[in-house]
């Protein structure tokens, strides 16, 4: 006969609290009194205290203050028949006095009756949770701040282009409040540019990221700018792409400008051709900066002095 059908009492009960003691989530077994009867050493070790002082005490020993009469209603719900909810979370308290937060699943073994005859509690320790959740947190308030207070304007939409971000600066760059554009697909593509811009969100949707966009859009006045940008894919946890972010700027003025500028050259050109006598600029080094057809005929013979001093 084997060892265990002639013990099997004995063998039960070691197999059951030597698997209980090495369960790495903490376990304790309360009585319907509110008395700990039994914790197990990962449960001990969160709480910084040897098992015999947890056990035979109240749970509200380990409880702080403030949460002690919300805990006893949880039990008294239990006494009275009800079930404890699928898992909460709650505040424990450390031999040191410090305050562990803790996720906690139990049950509850009644007997024939329906009375409670004790209530088993698995105990899962959050700290790092929570400070990751914290640290996660405060990343995410600095970089909202940093995106809410941008002057690049930032806009955002899910997989099917409907906008779900629109931020200050978007408003300010195509003059749409973030009521009239988030929920709706862009209302600032002009109806000639649809095509090209549905390709361009097909590209990003595909993972491409692009950069160097100068394309051109329709403010809510009708008005048309010109906007310069890049587009990104943005991702889940598993790395699939839910949607896509827009960062632009309104180029217009600065587009403008420099048409401006292109055109007083040429005709500032046009007018030093013109000049029947050489004329010609230099910088301080004297390197030729331009010069005049008539300069270039007389002197140049043929060549591109620009850049050149006449020593060469």
């Amino acid at each position: 006969m084997s060892a265990i059908a002639k013990e099997p009492s004995r063998i039960d009960v070691d197999l059951i609290r030597e698997a209980f003691d090495r369960t790495p989530v903490g376990l304790v077994v309360i009585s319907p009194d509110g008395i700990v009867r039994l914790v197990n050493r990962a449960l001990a070790d969160m709480m910084g205290r040897p098992r015999q002082a947890i056990e035979g005490q109240p749970f509200q020993a380990f409880v702080p203050p403030a949460d002690v009469a919300l805990e006893e209603q949880k039990l008294d719900t239990i006494r009275a028949g009800g079930e404890p909810a699928p898992s909460f979370d709650a505040r424990m308290v450390r031999s040191d006095g410090s305050e562990l937060w803790v996720r906690a699943s139990s049950s509850v073994v009644r007997d024939g009756a329906g009375q409670v005859r004790f209530i088993v509690s698995t105990v899962v320790d959050l700290s790092e949770q929570r400070d990751k959740d914290r640290a996660l947190r405060q990343m995410n308030g600095f970089l909202s701040a940093i995106v809410e207070n941008a002057p690049v304007a930032i806009y955002a939409t899910d997989i099917d282009g409907i906008v779900n971000f629109w931020n200050p600066a978007a408003e300010r760059t195509f003059g749409f409040t973030a009521e009239q554009a988030v929920g709706l697909r862009p209302r600032f593509i002009p109806e000639g540019k649809k095509t090209e811009a549905e390709a361009l969100r097909k590209r990003v949707i595909a993972g491409e990221v692009l950069h160097g966009l100068e394309l051109e859009r329709q403010r809510a006045d009708g008005s048309l700018i010109i906007i310069h940008g890049a587009a990104a894919p943005l991702r889940d946890e598993s790395d699939r792409v839910t949607g896509l972010l827009v960062a632009c700027i309104d180029v217009s003025e600065a587009r403008r400008a420099t048409s401006e500028l292109e055109r007083h050259l040429h005709v500032t050109r046009a007018l030093l051709d013109a000049i029947p006598n050489p004329v010609y600029f230099k910088d301080r080094e004297g390197r030729y900066l331009a010069y005049n057809r008539a300069w270039s005929e007389i002197f140049g013979r043929g060549g591109n002095w620009l850049g050149k001093t006449g020593f060469d």
